[in-house]
């Protein structure tokens, strides 16, 4: 981790970009959404289904 006076030089490099889907139709377009560039990682909020 970094932290203090270096963090602005370290922070893009811990950044996660994260997509909840939390609805049936953001399923439906999973296909679509998996492939996005700069996506790192995706949840499916079953709870919300």
């Amino acid at each position: 981790m970094c932290g203090g006076a270096d963090y602005p030089q370290h922070a893009d490099g811990s950044i996660v970009t994260f997509a909840t889907k939390e609805t049936a139709p953001a399923l439906d377009k999973l296909d679509d959404i998996l492939p996005l560039e700069g996506l790192d990682a995706t949840y499916i909020g079953r709870s919300d289904l």
